[in-house]
C-alpha cells in the first residue's frame, strides 16, 4: 500500500511532467485512461488518487475543461453519483473537479481547434444531478473542506443566470435553495458563514437582482443575518454589513419592517466594531446605519424608543472620535441621517444631542489647514507648509460633513419651534423645578457658541480652498434658527460676522452660486436678517427710524449683482 505522503508526491510529479511535456494530445490520452480505469474500477475511495489527479490537472491546463465537458459524459455522471457518496474525501475532491469545469472559461481545447471565449457547457443532465447534489451536500455536510468547496461551486453557479435559476427552482427532500442558506448562515464556523454571506452578496450582484431580493425577503434571509451579526469576527461582520447595504436600498426592506426586527443586532454588531477598532467593518456598519435612517419610512418608526436613540448617540460619537479618517467621516454621514425630526424621541434629548456636536464640531481644531484645493494642485501657496493632498482632501470632507451636520440640526431645531411634544417642559409636572432643564433656546445657544468657537474660524482659515458652498449654508441655516428664536446678544454676533468679511463672503457666495435657487434665497434671508440686526442695535442706540425688510433685500439683491459695491 502506498504511504498518503508518496502518494502526493507521485500526484505532483505526473502534474509537473504533463505540464512540461506541453503535448495536447498526451493530456488527453491519459485523461482517457484514467477516467476509462475509474468507471471500470466503480471504487471511489480506491478511485481517491485518480480524483485528485484530474482536478490537479484542470487547475494547472484550464482547457482540459472543455475537453472532459464535451467528450467525457459518462464520466461527469459517474462523478456526479460520487457526490452523494458517504466520504469526506471523495465529496470533496469530486466537487474540486466540478467547481473548475463551471469556472473555467473555454478558450483552446487540447488536440481540437480554437473554440470562441466563453464558459464551458456541461450537458444539461449533468447541470440538474449537480444542482440536487449541492443543496443536498449543503444541507447535510458538516466537513469544513467540503462545505467550502461546495460553496464555492455554488458561488460559480451565480455567474451563470440559467444555472442560478435552475438552482433557485431545484428542490430536494422538501429543501431549497433559501432553507439551505438560511442553516449555513446558522453554522458554528465563521470561515462558512463568511463564505455563505459572500455566495449571497454574489448572487445580488446578479442582473436578475431585484427578482433574488424580493424571494431572499419574503424567506426572511435577513433575519437569519441578523442573528449571525452575534460574533467577534470581523470579517464576517463586514462581509454581512456589506450583504445587508444590498437588502437595505430596496423598498420591501422596510415595508416589512425587517429593520425592526434587526436594529438591535445590527447596534450591537456596530459597539464591537468600534470598540475593537476594526475600520473597515466598522465603516460598513455606519453605512448600512446611514442608509437604513436615511430610507426608513417616516409611518414606520425604526428608533421607536429614547434607550435605541440614546445608543444610535454613543455609538456615533465614539465613532467621530475614531482615529480612522473614514470611521469618523461615515459617522458624520450617520449622524445627519439621525438628526431627522421623524427618529428623534419626544421630548427631544437636546444635551445628549449638544454631546455630539460638541465632540463633531470641536474636532475641527485639529484638522491640518488646506493649502490647495482638493484635485488641483497647482493653486498651493509657496510659502506654507507642504501637506499631502490626503490631508487636504479628508479637512475638506471633514468640514462638509460637519456643515451637512449643522444643516440637519438647524432643520430639526425649526420643526421643534411650534412642536410642543418636543420640549420637556410639556412634560414636566407644574411644580416641578424646570430651571435645569435643557430647552430649544438653551441648546440653540450653544450650538451658536459652538460655531463661534470652532467652525467659523476653520472656515474662515480654509476658505479660499473650500469648494461648494454647504460651509457656508450652514452657518446662515444656525443663524435663522437663532434669530427666530430671538436670542439675546444677537446683535453683537451680528458685528462679529461682520468684521470678519462674513457677510461680504455671503454676498460672494450667492454670485458665485446664482443658479442654485436654494442658496440664494437662504442667503438673501440670512443677509436681510443679519443687517437688520445690525440697522436695529443702531437705530435704538441712535433713536433712528425703524429698518423696512423688504427695502433692505431689495438692496441686498442689488449689492449681489454685477455692480461690484464693495460693503464692510
Amino acid at each position: 500500500m502506498v504511504e498518503p505522503n508518496s502518494t502526493e508526491i507521485i500526484l505532483e510529479v505526473l502534474v509537473q511532467l504533463l505540464c512540461k511535456l506541453q503535448s495536447d494530445q498526451l493530456v488527453v490520452n491519459c485523461l482517457e485512461f484514467l477516467t476509462s480505469k475509474m468507471q471500470q474500477q466503480c471504487n471511489y475511495p480506491r478511485s481517491l488518487p485518480v480524483l485528485s489527479l484530474i482536478g490537479r490537472l484542470l487547475q494547472e491546463i484550464p482547457p482540459l475543461c472543455h475537453t472532459l465537458a464535451i467528450a467525457f459524459k459518462p464520466c461527469l455522471e459517474f462523478l456526479c453519483c460520487g457526490m452523494s457518496y458517504p466520504d469526506n474525501a471523495v465529496r470533496s475532491a469530486i466537487v474540486y473537479i466540478f467547481l473548475h469545469l463551471y469556472t473555467c472559461n473555454r478558450t483552446d481545447t487540447p488536440g481540437k481547434t480554437a473554440e470562441p471565449a466563453g464558459k464551458v457547457a456541461m450537458p444539461a443532465s449533468v447541470n440538474a444531478q449537480v444542482a440536487k447534489s449541492l443543496l443536498i451536500l449543503l444541507r447535510t455536510v458538516e466537513d469544513t473542506d467540503v462545505q467550502l468547496n461546495t460553496i464555492g461551486l455554488l458561488k460559480s453557479w451565480f455567474g451563470d443566470e440559467a444555472l442560478t435559476n435552475m438552482l433557485m427552482t431545484t428542490t430536494v427532500e422538501g429543501s431549497t435553495f433559501f432553507t439551505t442558506i438560511k442553516k449555513m448562515l446558522l453554522s458554528r464556523q465563521d470561515v462558512v458563514q463568511v463564505a455563505s454571506v459572500q455566495c449571497l452578496i454574489t448572487l445580488l450582484a446578479s442582473s436578475r437582482a431585484p427578482t433574488y431580493l424580493s424571494t431572499l425577503l419574503e424567506a426572511d434571509v435577513t433575519e437569519f443575518l441578523f442573528e449571525a451579526l452575534a460574533t467577534t469576527n470581523d470579517l464576517l461582520l463586514e462581509s454581512i454589513f456589506c450583504c445587508l447595504i444590498i437588502f437595505a436600498d430596496t423598498e420591501d426592506f422596510y415595508t416589512k419592517c425587517h429593520v425592526i426586527y434587526g436594529i438591535d443586532s445590527i447596534l450591537r454588531a456596530l459597539d464591537h466594531a468600534i470598540t475593537h477598532k476594526h475600520c473597515m467593518s466598522s465603516v460598513q456598519g455606519l453605512n448600512l446605519l446611514s442608509l437604513i435612517l436615511e430610507r426608513q419610512p417616516q409611518n414606520l418608526p425604526m428608533v421607536n424608543t429614547p434607550r435605541t436613540f440614546t445608543e444610535c448617540l454613543r455609538l456615533l460619537q465614539a465613532g467621530i472620535s475614531h482615529s480612522h479618517n473614514q470611521v469618523s467621516l461615515a459617522s458624520s454621514r450617520a449622524f445627519q441621517q439621525l438628526l431627522k425630526r421623524q427618529h428623534v424621541p419626544s421630548p427631544v434629548p437636546y444635551d445628549e444631542l449638544l454631546g455630539v456636536l460638541g465632540q463633531l464640531v470641536s474636532q475641527l481644531a485639529i484638522l491640518p489647514a488646506m493649502n490647495c484645493i482638493p484635485g488641483d494642485t497647482r493653486k498651493v501657496h509657496q510659502h506654507s507648509k507642504a501637506r499631502s493632498p490626503q490631508h487636504t482632501l479628508h479637512t475638506q470632507l471633514a468640514i462638509k460633513a460637519t456643515a451637512t451636520c449643522l444643516q440637519a440640526t438647524a432643520t430639526l431645531a425649526m420643526s421643534c419651534v411650534d412642536d410642543p411634544t418636543a420640549n420637556v417642559t410639556t412634560f414636566t409636572a407644574p411644580k416641578q423645578d424646570t430651571a435645569s432643564v435643557s430647552t430649544l433656546v438653551a441648546f440653540a445657544l450653544q450650538l451658536l457658541q459652538l460655531c463661534d468657537k470652532y467652525y467659523i474660524p476653520v472656515v474662515l482659515k480654509n476658505q479660499p480652498y473650500l469648494s461648494g458652498a454647504v460651509a457656508y449654508v450652514a452657518l446662515a441655516d444656525i443663524f435663522l434658527l437663532v434669530h427666530r428664536l430671538q436670542l439675546e446678544n444677537l446683535d453683537k454676533f451680528c458685528q462679529k460676522l461682520s468684521m470678519n468679511g462674513l457677510l461680504r463672503l455671503a454676498l460672494d457666495i450667492k454670485k458665485q452660486f446664482r443658479t442654485n435657487e436654494r442658496l440664494v434665497e437662504t442667503m438673501d434671508q440670512f443677509l436681510t436678517e443679519a443687517c437688520g440686526v445690525l440697522m436695529s442695535s443702531c437705530t435704538t442706540a441712535q433713536n433712528g427710524t425703524p429698518w423696512h425688510s423688504v427695502d433692505l433685500r431689495s438692496g441686498i439683491q442689488q449689492l449681489s449683482g454685477n455692480q461690484g459695491f464693495q460693503v464692510w
